[in-house]
């Protein structure tokens, strides 16, 4: 075992070797290079569980939900000595030099540090000061430095607790944070001995000054004055480093907050568990940046599927916004960049703690701990690469990857399928969690086993898998493999699968695009979903070489852990076309009642308790990218404009029949061709209405699949015509002509003619899209392919765009207007536009005379197109004596 001991505090600016770094300042609403005034995006990690240990971090959630029941449980099981030692060798090992350097090497920019006041000062009057928590922020920010990353300082568990809840480590026996004034003292008090200490440290980005508050504070007025008080006191320190302020209710109610009391503030938002769909999903944040003229940054976000990490990497991207995701090593998870195993002897501590096990050894104990302490360190953790590509790497395509090699002739293990995402790398039923969007929860992997993403892997005790099967596996699930065939021919091909009752199941094996059944098997009951069998069934390869293939679910519920190819001959076997699948499915609104249709006058409402003949509706493809619902009077489902409800009555597909189908991971929306969103309205008897502009909680309905019907493919469409790509600030837009039948459309993309490409778009049910992820001064080639279901057609040409290239121009204009001193402050000055193609400016220097050096001033970042530049003073002149200035601007443009 080694534990790692404190460093002595340092002064980083006297380190040798260590690089040069630039205080951050805000800058209007971004975040700033002091020393250039370039935008520095913040891509953090979080060291989440290091001073402050959370339940459901260390699986301890019931026995041990806080870190106060930790320390008082183990004091008493192991003695205070002991538990210091545990503790301290466990903040010593948690975080260390090879951490930094690991997450630099990921490409991040910035670590969140979690502060728990104990390590600082004591809970109790009057102040005792800890110099081991100073230490260990000392060692951490000096790695930072020597590596070249930032540091956030962000206070996660402050005294007395600001939350009634484990995460601020709140102890319902003594006063919270909001509840004593001597802890909102101590609080100040904690910010001005941080910031006496690090006010001069460039890699330390700012101060988080109270994470996630969550109390009833009527208007945000005791937030705001304890925020206040300790802006004072950083500030009295000459300390001019960024405050990130969060809201309430976990940072996101910002009541009582604006406007804005610093300029060096940053707005902080967490985001869990919500849809990354599009902008619309933030705009709340994105208003305020705007309003308040400050930068925003989301805090924390994590705790999903790998897909949904890829989504909000886009969605933040998209908008100028960092990130720091939560958190960076957890114990027997899927979902963390790093993965620790527990020790053992772990669970009969839990037991212990948890009142099930009446006695434990404490000696015994104790070096279960000490393990723990080991185990935690970086260098006897897995990295969880595929988590790191779903943020690092996947953002802005749709390719897959091979998971593993596999080879024909040969064993494929089922949960070994390409990396990447739902559509491509696999098809689920559910893949993310979006729960406080749609109010419904659905699990990315249902087994929480292996690898973090929608396919449900679980462990498996059979033989002849790698430890792990895929489990829930239902039709029209597939997963695709990157295979590379040794020999063409005819092969004897062994299911290893395991079903419990009911009607048999149906598998293929398809190629990789999902056109053509290489072969197929019935799937009858095994005697359980645990006893496995080995079902053969024949099929073959017409090629040698790299190719793909799909293991999909047709038919049934069953579980599968192995595919073994065999080769027996040389003849090529036939193949059929893949069908399609066409579901009947009922909807339950988030009333938790079905939708259904009255008799008369065939009104839709969400009324109906349990699901009959009526409450059922059958899909249909509408081309396009929309849907049409037959219900079982066979009529299908109509939008009436005249009064935006819906109806049943519809003899035929028209423009009103035609829906746009969202799926969230199992849980619908429906648009209808008056742009508006489907309302299941609480229930009410007045019928579901089409009028909501952004769907929210009642505007999603759970899908539940009756049956499912298998029919042929529809033929292949056309390529699509008329391909056009222009420069539009910092993306390229597309458009091309609709393709006649087709469901939806996929967008390439690559920096060579002809290739090769890299998919971008996905889905796309508009012939438009916007690429946010071009570099500027490079030249990009893009194709568009049109699909009829799983069908596709040949691309489009090919058309190409230079992107922005850098711009170093500068401007210089005089304003012809005299000032008196004092009399700048909210001033806005114009100057011409030097070159209609920049996407801004990046610096701006004011000089009035009687002053120098020049003063820098803030910048309004303004359109492309617009024909004039603003910028606006935040500051007043100093009245040094001199009564008027004449002004002349400066500026130079955005690369």
């Amino acid at each position: 075992m080694r534990v790692l001991k404190p460093l002595l505090a340092l002064f980083l600016g006297l380190i040798p070797g260590v690089a040069c770094g630039q205080l951050l300042q805000v800058n209007g609403t971004r975040i700033v290079n002091s020393s250039n005034n370039q935008e520095v995006i913040l891509n953090a990690v979080n060291f989440g569980n290091w001073m402050v240990m959370e339940g459901y971090l260390m699986n301890s959630t019931s026995q041990a939900p806080a870190q106060h029941d930790w320390k008082s449980k183990l004091t008493t099981l192991i003695g205070p000595a002991n538990t210091k030692a545990f503790y301290d060798a466990w903040l010593a090992n948690h975080v260390t030099q090879a951490d930094i350097h690991q997450i630099k090497s990921w490409g991040f920019n910035a670590v969140r540090l979690p502060l728990h006041y104990e390590y600082f000062v004591n809970r109790d009057t009057p102040d005792e000061w800890n110099e081991q928590g100073f230490l260990l922020l000392d060692n951490v920010i000096s790695w930072c430095a020597a590596a070249g990353i930032y540091a956030i300082i962000d206070l996660h568990a402050a005294p007395g607790g600001q939350s009634n809840n484990d995460i601020s480590d709140y102890d319902d026996t003594h006063p919270s944070l909001w509840d004593s004034v001597a802890n909102q003292d101590k609080t100040v008090r904690l910010w001005q001995r941080i910031s006496e200490r690090y006010k001069s440290q460039p890699w330390v980005a700012g101060y988080d000054l109270i994470n996630e508050p969550a109390w009833d504070l009527p208007g945000g007025t005791l937030l705001r004055s304890l925020y206040g008080r300790i802006t004072a006191a950083i500030r009295a320190n000459g300390d001019k480093h960024i405050l990130f302020i969060e809201g309430n209710w976990y940072s996101n109610d910002y009541t009582g907050l604006t406007p804005a009391w610093d300029s060096q503030m940053v707005y902080v938002f967490h985001k869990y568990w919500s849809s990354a769909e599009s902008p619309k999903e933030i705009q709340w944040v994105l208003d305020l940046r705007t309003a308040q003229n400050r930068p925003i940054w989301c805090g924390e976000h994590g705790e999903n599927s790998n897909d949904h990490f890829t989504k909000m990497v886009e969605l933040l991207r998209s908008q100028g916004i960092g990130m720091s995701w939560w958190p960076m090593k957890k114990f027997k998870s899927i979902n963390g960049l790093v993965d620790a195993t527990l020790p053992t002897g772990y669970q009969d501590l839990l037991d212990y703690f948890g009142g099930t096990k009446s006695d434990l050894n404490p000696s015994v104990a104790f070096t279960t701990l000490m393990e723990l302490t080991d185990r935690v360190r970086l260098e006897n953790c897995r990295l969880q690469t595929e988590v790191i590509r779903s943020i690092q790497n996947q953002p802005g395509n749709r390719d897959t990857k091979p998971f593993a090699r596999h080879q024909i002739p040969g064993r494929i293990h089922a949960p070994d399928y390409d990396q990447g995402m739902n559509g491509h790398a696999y098809s689920d039923t559910a893949w993310e969690n979006y729960n406080l969007t749609t109010s419904n929860y659905t699990a990315g992997n249902e087994g929480w086993s292996y690898r973090n993403n929608g396919v449900d892997v679980q462990p498996c005790a059979d033989a002849l898998s790698n430890g792990y099967n895929v489990g829930w596996f239902i039709a029209p699930e597939w997963m695709r493999y990157t295979v590379t065939v040794a020999t063409p021919g005819t092969y004897r091909i062994e299911l290893r699968v395991a079903k419990g009752g009911g009607d048999d199941g149906m598998l293929e094996i398809q190629d990789g695009d999902g056109l053509r059944v290489l072969a197929s098997a019935t799937i009858p009951d095994t005697g359980g979903f645990a006893s496995y069998q080995t079902i053969v069934c024949t099929g073959g390869f017409v090629s040698a070489g790299k190719q793909a293939i799909r293991i999909a679910n047709v038919a049934g519920s069953y579980n599968i852990a192995s595919v073994n190819f065999i080769w027996e001959n040389a003849a090529v076997p036939p193949t059929t076309r893949v069908k399609v699948p066409v579901r009947t499915v009922t909807l339950k609104g988030s009333n938790g009642l079905y939708v259904t249709y009255r008799n008369g006058d065939r009104l839709v409402s969400s009324t109906a308790i349990t699901a009959g003949t009526k409450e059922r509706f059958t899909l249909t493809d509408a081309g396009a990218g929309r849907v049409a619902l037959r219900a079982s009077n066979g009529k299908y489902l109509r939008l009436n404009t005249t009064d935006s409800k819906l109806y049943v009555d519809a003899a035929n597909i028209g423009t009103d029949e035609r829906f746009h189908l969202k799926n969230l991971s199992g849980t619908l929306s429906l648009q209808g061709s008056n742009g508006f969103y489907v309302s299941s309205e609480d229930g009410s008897t007045d019928g579901l209405s089409c009028t909501r502009s952004y769907p929210a909680g009642w505007e999603y309905f759970r899908e539940a699949v009756v049956s499912m019907t298998w029919v042929p493919a529809a033929a292949a469409p056309a390529a699509p015509q008329g391909l056009e790509a222009a420069v539009t600030g910092q993306a390229a837009t597309l458009n091309w002509s609709p393709v006649s039948g087709a469901s939806h459309y996929t967008v390439k993309r690559a920096t060579l003619a002809g290739g090769p490409y890299s998919m971008v778009g996905t889905y796309l049910t508009e012939p438009e899209f916007t690429d946010h992820f071009a570099q500027k001064g490079l030249s990009y080639y893009y194709t568009v392919v049109a699909y009829a279901g799983n069908v596709f057609g040949p691309a489009s040409e090919e058309v190409s765009l230079t992107a922005l290239p850098p711009n170093t121009s500068n401007w210089n204009s005089f304003q012809n207007t005299w000032f008196s001193a004092g009399q700048l402050a909210n001033t806005n000055l114009s100057a011409p536009d030097a070159d209609p193609n920049h996407d801004g400016l990046a610096n701006v220097f004011v000089y009035t005379s009687g002053i120098s050096p020049w003063l820098q001033a803030t910048t309004k970042v303004v359109p492309l197109d617009d024909i004039r530049e603003q910028v606006t003073l935040r500051d007043s002149v100093p009245t040094d004596g001199v009564d008027q200035r004449f002004i002349r601007l400066w500026g130079t443009f955005l690369p």
